[in-house]
């Protein structure tokens, strides 16, 4: 039912959006390989607890290092594309992806995982702005009123969360007869995806030559931090988004393990489902979430989401068979897909015209939230139970809607804000 669903609205897509090759061939190069990075990413957490000898809270700071990564090379991703190129870089990133997980099915050492994590952050920080700038730019080429741009993003969106909810089923299917499958699959399908991509900008290329790369002021770290600490109302939303972001890093650090300590072979099947449908949720439900949305001041459609991402964790905290952590999933998913879609729009609302690349690049700042999690979750988990660690992320959960709520009453905004 869901995938004739998927297969329908895909059809519909195509009918309505006339885009040009290229953008269609990013848009299906970000759902493979979104596919082959979700086969392999959050079962990395078991894999770790299985082959190597660390404890909870080492695990978890491994698996920290990779948005950590990300967060730092987010500041210099501009500097990256005026010196290489942003074809180039894709294609490197490609190429870099397929030897990060070649090199995981080889792994036996903390300090491998621990580099190949880092390596994991540094191709996700590098691929995805790239990946969305260039998609940017082709757009702005064929249509400069940025309607084509809106609506490639949304289905930019559409395809990451197909790749969310298919890439773990197919992992889990490989992981159940042999581990180091899933990584040597995932490495395939990256360096398939480099070949794909040349083959691409070779046949697009008097096209390609036709785009000039957006210019984009180059923000540096310091200017973020600088931005984020004169601005009180911007500082409690990145608290905010800080918070959440440590909640929803849960998901493939805490939730594995413990799934796997509780329930063994079965868990890594439980796990895989729960992450699929967790995609597959997000790809049903979020248009219409959004659209209904719209009827309602966006600080509170944050705020019920975030109290509703609180119940979700609750539920999985006391939860004690696979159908509880199931009802909770559909909770957590339900509960991200406004706070997440609308977390550009406060900060842009916010921010003064001639400060907005300032103030969207203090969302990069969010991105330590995801390193932070999974030692926090997973270090709580050790010394006492889940049940602390995912409490404690819904007391987060619900420190920041308590902001949203304080802006909806301050009236920061109203709904004609929302464009």
């Amino acid at each position: 039912m869901e995938f004739a669903y998927v297969r329908y609205n895909f059809n519909i897509m195509l009918k309505k959006y006339n885009f040009p090759f290229m953008i269609w061939y990013i848009l299906v190069e970000t759902a493979i390989a979104r596919t082959a990075f979700y086969m392999t990413y959050p079962f990395i957490a078991i894999h770790l607890a299985e082959k190597s000898t660390l404890n909870l809270g080492g695990i978890g700071a491994v698996l920290s290092l990779g948005p950590l990564m990300s967060t730092v090379i987010s500041f210099y991703i501009g500097y990256l594309s005026d010196l290489i190129g942003r074809k180039a870089i894709l294609f490197m990133t490609l190429i870099l992806w397929s030897l990060i997980f070649l090199g995981f099915s080889q792994a036996s050492t903390v300090l491998e995982y621990s580099l190949l994590m880092a390596g994991v952050g540094l191709a996700r920080g590098i691929f995805e702005p790239v990946s969305a700038a260039l998609q940017s730019d082709l757009a702005q080429k064929v249509d400069p009123s940025g309607e084509v741009k809106k609506n490639s993003y949304h289905l930019r969106y559409f395809a990451i969360n197909i790749g969310a909810g298919v890439g773990p089923l197919i992992g889990a299917a490989l992981v159940l007869t042999n581990a180091k499958l899933i990584f040597v699959a995932s490495s395939i399908i990256y360096l398939f995806s480099a070949v794909l991509f040349l083959a691409a900008i070779y046949y697009q290329r008097d096209f390609l030559r036709s785009i000039i790369p957006s210019s984009k002021n180059k923000i540096t770290f310091g200017t973020v931090v600088q931005t984020a600490i004169k601005d009180k109302k911007l500082l409690m939303y990145l608290t905010a988004y800080f918070f959440i972001s440590m909640s929803l890093s849960q998901i493939d650090s805490t939730f594995p393990l413990f799934l796997n300590n509780t329930f063994a072979e079965e868990g890594k099947l439980l796990f895989a489902r729960l992450v699929s449908m967790n995609g597959f949720i997000v790809v049903l439900c979020s248009l219409p979430l959004l659209s209904w949305s719209k009827n309602f001041n966006i600080n509170i459609g944050c705020f019920w989401s975030t109290i509703t991402w609180a119940v979700g964790i609750i539920l999985f905290a006391i939860g004690k068979d696979p159908f509880d952590y199931y009802v909770a999933m559909v909770f957590i998913t339900l509960g991200e897909i406004i706070v997440f879609a609308n977390g550009y729009l406060l900060i842009e609302n916010l921010a003064p015209e001639e400060m907005k690349a300032s103030y969207l690049s203090t969302i990069n700042l969010s991105g330590l939230g995801f390193a932070v999690g999974p030692v926090v979750g997973a270090t709580l988990y050790e010394w006492y139970n889940v049940s602390v660690a995912l409490l404690l992320m819904s007391s987060f959960l619900i420190f920041s809607a308590l902001i949203y709520l304080k802006f909806y009453y301050n009236d920061l905004l109203t709904p004609q804000d929302v464009k």
